[in-house]
């Protein structure tokens, strides 16, 4: 009976120093992401702005741009863009400024904001409405084509 005992201690401890592990490079792993800024345009009332950034989590992640609305005053946070992530989706759309596609935006009034993109840059997310906003995507005419 000791045996078992012993046996038990010693597998519960090393699945509790594991879960530690795992919790420690999930944090670590999480600090490894950043963003980068490439524009921001300021809607017409000056209330909110958009915000085109890269978003880099490490060699092994691809490039990708991010787009964000957020309040004017308001500094970038360190997450995924509120509206829209895109990537090049494997070469078939032109790298930008941060690697990802380049994407413009454009507001028409404060309560549209039109996002220019690559016609083979790969959306995810893409969010139609924000805070009462509607988002259009279009495909850019002034985008490379590869």
């Amino acid at each position: 009976m000791r045996n078992w005992t012993a046996l038990l201690a010693a597998a519960l401890g090393v699945a509790l120093l594991g879960g530690l592990s795992i919790l420690s490079m999930d944090r670590t792993l999480g600090k490894l992401c950043g963003n980068a800024p490439i524009d921001e345009v300021v809607s017409p009332d000056g209330a909110r702005k958009a915000v085109v950034f890269q978003r880099s989590c490490g060699a092994t992640t691809g490039d990708s741009t991010h787009v964000s609305i957020l309040p004017a005053d308001a500094s970038l946070p360190d997450e995924i863009g509120n509206l829209v992530t895109a990537d090049t989706d494997h070469g078939r759309a032109p790298g930008g400024p941060g690697g990802g596609p380049k994407m413009r935006v454009v507001w028409r009034g404060n309560s549209t904001l039109a996002i220019f993109h690559h016609p083979n840059a790969r959306l995810f997310g893409a969010r139609t409405v924000h805070d009462e906003i509607s988002i259009l995507y279009q495909d850019d005419p002034q985008a490379e084509h590869p």
